[in-house]
């Protein structure tokens, strides 16, 4: 059996410790966002549904100013 020194033990210790520590905290945060989304969801549509259609509305009107432009 080999033995690694106590220095580089040390690092591998706190490599590995730091690695598991960010998959728990990207994982945690991906949840929280996860469950704001869902409760948030409906509204959300709602407000995508009426900016999308006044988008639409907008966007037709530029369009035909350009076409009589050129």
């Amino acid at each position: 059996h080999f033995q690694i020194a106590p220095k580089k033990k040390n690092l591998q210790d706190a490599a590995k410790l730091k690695k598991d520590l960010e998959k728990g905290i990207k994982t945690c945060i991906i949840d929280d966002l996860t469950a704001k989304t869902v409760s948030l969801e409906p509204r959300s549509l709602a407000m995508m549904r009426t900016a999308s259609s006044s988008k639409s509305q907008t966007a037709t009107t530029p369009s035909t100013s350009k076409s009589n432009k050129t």
